[in-house]
């Protein structure tokens, strides 16, 4: 091991492809007449509570602060909501929407920019210039998205404009999300913070899509399926991602983030028959070199 944490490359790994599984899952619920923005509410406020609960019966190792002082310290709470709102709910409903506007292959390519953002983000707030591996890894990631979501065909891209923007909005999104909550995580533990986070961005989505009129749509099966995004594709996968971005960098870990579409592929594959072909596997290998190259940096 180098520069470079192998804790934090693992948890950044098992985060997308927390990810990646949990979206084959929400296929499956999407198939059966599920509303994903229903699906959005009630995702993060059962993962919030689970996160609550978590950080109230494990608290924080010593030296953190008590959970009740995130909600009275000014800058804290700020750092919280922009992390929330412009992070947590900005990311995962501009993605849903670019869907809504064009196709789940086009919304992905689109969302899979957020390195670009990040790593600008990063690099004007440190006043430094990436390195050469980082740049040659993002133009891999990018490429192998580019290429699972088209199969090499660009003319399969159905870009509308509401789509581009709403999934720009989510990549853009991805800057809060990664580099908001450091701090706050440091002094209070990511249990906490991701538990408010996420009931804060449910109860605003909720009010905006007025879920009351939805009730609890969902059947036995469906309300497993549900459990199954919400333990794995959520709690676990939120837990890992930004645990690994702590301790691995934002830049780093936005790269390895790639590995979602790559291993909701690899579930569809197991799950649901989907077939691969050659341009599949060439996406496979420049994602996962991205990893190979972000380990050796």
């Amino acid at each position: 091991m180098k520069n470079i944490s192998l804790k934090g490359l693992l948890f950044a790994i098992f985060g997308a492809v927390s990810w990646g599984a949990s979206g084959v899952v929400s296929e499956f619920l999407f198939k059966g007449g599920t509303d994903p923005h229903v699906l959005s509410v009630y995702r993060m406020f059962f993962a919030g509570i689970i996160f609550l609960m978590w950080a109230y019966i494990m608290p924080p190792k010593k030296n953190k602060k008590p959970l009740r002082v995130l909600l009275k310290t000014k800058n804290d709470l700020l750092s919280l909501i922009l992390f929330s709102v412009l992070g947590m709910l900005l990311t995962q409903y501009g993605y849903l929407l670019a869907i809504a506007y064009s196709d789940a292959g086009t919304a992905t390519m689109i969302c899979a920019t957020d390195p670009i953002f990040i790593m600008i983000a990063v690099c004007v707030l440190n006043k430094k210039s990436p390195h050469a591996q980082e740049v040659l890894a993002l133009i891999l990631a990018i490429l192998g998205v580019f290429l699972l979501a088209t199969k090499g065909d660009i003319s399969t891209l159905n870009i509308n404009i509401n789509a581009l923007l709403w999934g720009l909005s989510s990549a853009f999104g991805m800057i809060f999300y990664t580099l908001t909550p450091k701090n706050i995580i440091m002094h209070y533990g990511s249990t906490a913070v991701m538990g408010y986070a996420l009931i804060l961005a449910s109860l605003i989505l909720a009010v905006y899509i007025k879920i009351w009129s939805s009730g609890f749509p969902f059947s036995f099966q469906e309300f497993l399926c549900l459990m199954i995004i919400v333990c794995i594709g959520t709690v676990g996968a939120f837990y890992m991602f930004i645990n690994g971005v702590i301790l691995i960098g934002a830049i780093r870990a936005s790269m390895v983030g790639v590995l979602e579409p790559l291993s909701a592929a690899f579930f569809s594959f197991l799950f649901l028959g989907t077939s691969f072909t050659m341009i599949d596997i060439i996406a496979f290998l420049c994602i996962l070199s991205t990893i190979f190259i972000i380990r050796k940096i």
